[in-house]
């Protein structure tokens, strides 16, 4: 398996995650917990990034984010730090 340490830019499919630049103050709370709790999953592992062959309207890779055989996707919106949303 080849490891690569850079830093990519990605919407991560299927969920949608509560704001952090907004002006409501808890949804903010909310959308820096969730950031937060995301960063602690990912920073200093190995992740595995499964990457849909296209872009979002804002030109970011869509990515399935996985620990292992665990999907993060599914698990932000388990632990209630996100919600499922079709795009």
């Amino acid at each position: 398996m080849k490891r690569f340490h850079h830093w990519i830019s990605v919407s991560i499919s299927f969920i949608n995650a509560p704001e952090i630049r907004t002006r409501d103050a808890i949804e903010k709370e909310r959308g820096l917990k969730s950031r937060d709790y995301l960063r602690s999953r990912i920073l200093g592992n190995i992740i595995r990034i499964r990457v849909k062959d296209k872009l979002d309207k804002y030109g970011r890779n869509i990515a399935w984010l996985y620990d292992g055989d665990e999907n993060l996707n599914d698990t932000m919106v388990t632990k209630n730090h996100a919600v499922y949303k079709k795009y």
